[in-house]
């Protein structure tokens, strides 16, 4: 019974300071464009969710920045950006979208691109 003892102390002992840390944080960037109002929409997603966390989405065009959007001590876990590209592009130009999120968790960027 003493042999059986030892080891699953020292199993317990390890799991615990592994359930103890906080998860690090996740990002989801899904980006919508609408040719015909040339608005662009930008779903982020993030986990863990309840933290207070900023949030910037930059959007460039050519390697020129066009615009950028933040939102800052967001607890929701997602948030959508909406972007009136009207007067700034044309038709097949490739845009550069950039995320940044930062939080107790950590801090995660993500970048996709997209031609309109």
């Amino acid at each position: 019974m003493r042999r059986l003892l030892v080891p699953l102390v020292v199993v317990l002992a390890a799991a615990v300071p592994a359930q103890a840390q906080p998860r690090a944080l996740a990002l989801t960037v899904r980006p919508t464009w609408f040719a015909s109002s040339h608005v662009l929409f930008v779903r982020t997603s993030w986990t863990p969710s309840v933290a207070s966390t900023n949030v910037s989405v930059s959007v460039s065009a050519r390697g020129k920045p066009v615009r950028t959007l933040n939102a800052s001590h967001w607890l929701i876990g997602r948030k959508s950006f909406e972007f009136d590209l009207r007067a700034s592009l044309a038709a097949g130009t490739k845009l550069t979208i950039s995320v940044h999120a930062g939080s107790a968790a950590g801090s995660v960027a993500k970048t996709v691109s997209l031609t309109t």
